[in-house]
């Protein structure tokens, strides 16, 4: 009866220990991202413009010295995989219990979609010169993604699809 007891009380204390463990490695620091938008089409053409706005929540008592890794992912126009399309890293100090805001430079990706350039028309509105073909080409952003590093740990991260995550070896 004391041996179960004995047990008993020690798998209590083991598994408050893994709880008070688990609430050591959670940080003090979040994130949230905004995407900032300035896109053009025209008939064929698309010009993406994008950056991102990315707020740094410090929860804890102390500054902390932070490095923003951001990530834009895009697609080629004749293609399907998914590829970083452009990358960085720019540094951010975040005062106690407040947030900083950073902000990405803009990219900007340009496609344009499989067309016929230089159609007539003929009688009943049929086409009596079929043009010249003109190939799909280019970039379309399909995604954007954030991690927080603080001293090479990445501390915070949102991605806009959880499945871009992949393409940047998932995290640490």
């Amino acid at each position: 009866m004391k041996t179960t007891q004995f047990l008993t009380l020690s798998l209590i204390a083991l598994s408050g220990l893994t709880s008070t463990l688990r609430a050591a490695d959670t940080s003090l620091i979040s994130v949230r991202v905004e995407q900032v938008s300035d896109d053009k089409r025209t008939h064929f053409d698309e010009s993406q413009k994008k950056s991102l706005k990315v707020y740094v929540t410090n929860g804890g008592a102390q500054d902390a010295s932070v490095k923003v890794k951001y990530y834009i992912f895009a697609k080629d126009i004749k293609g399907k995989d998914t590829i970083v399309f452009k990358d960085g890293e720019l540094p951010a100090t975040v005062k106690s219990h407040a947030t900083e805001t950073v902000l990405t430079p803009e990219v900007v990706a340009k496609s344009v979609e499989q067309h016929r350039q230089g159609n007539t028309l003929g009688g009943n509105g049929r086409f009596a010169h079929a043009g010249k073909e003109v190939q799909a080409s280019g970039d379309k952003i399909v995604g954007y993604g954030v991690q927080v590093r603080q001293d090479g740990k990445v501390v915070a991260d949102y991605f806009s699809e959880p499945s871009l995550k992949t393409n940047v070896g998932g995290g640490n």
